[in-house]
């Protein structure tokens, strides 16, 4: 009402504007290293949520990816990968003669259960530094962003404050 008469102008302070600003960028860095946390641990290694495709979702012509949760983490599908590259060039033993039949393979038959096995071992090496990553990085950024919220309240309080300050003025003159 009383910024329709010009009675009222709200004031600034350019110090403390300046601060606010500063702030504000540590806010939303803040967010975004806790997000990009986020997303650089799940696309690693599937979190419990999250399912591997199964093979009627795969055949699925008319698949959607947004339709459910479904993971790509790179170590859980990278296993996956290897399992089944396993059973497709490790069939019953004495009931096809890949390397026989393709001797250029040979190398890769041979190999698979090397490939499966080191898939394993990796993802189980990178489990404790991804906890790292939590603890960390992730913990300390989540109470950082906490007290930057009691900050945050302090300052919009502040500015309730000192709104209320310049009309109780303005009321004072009349």
């Amino acid at each position: 009402m009383l910024a329709s008469f010009d009675a009222y102008s709200e004031s600034h302070d350019a110090e403390f504007d300046n601060y606010n600003e500063r702030f504000t960028t540590l806010e939303e860095a803040a967010a975004k290293l806790i997000k990009d946390t986020k997303v650089f641990s799940e696309a690693l290694v599937c979190t419990p949520s999250c399912t591997l495709f199964t093979h009627d979702e795969l055949s699925d012509a008319h698949f959607s990816s947004s339709s459910s949760p479904h993971c790509s983490a790179l170590f859980t599908a990278g296993e996956g990968f290897a399992t089944h590259f396993a059973t497709v060039f490790q069939p019953i033993l004495g009931e096809y003669d890949l390397i026989g039949r393709h001797p250029e393979a040979g190398h890769t038959i041979r190999n698979v259960l090397k490939y499966q096995t080191a898939m394993e071992e990796l993802k189980v090496l990178v489990a404790p530094e991804l906890e790292l990553v939590e603890t960390r990085i992730m913990g300390p950024a989540k109470e950082l962003q906490s007290v930057m919220k009691l900050i945050r309240k302090t300052i919009t309080k502040r500015d309730h404050k000192v709104d209320f300050s310049l009309i109780r003025a303005v009321y004072e003159v009349y």
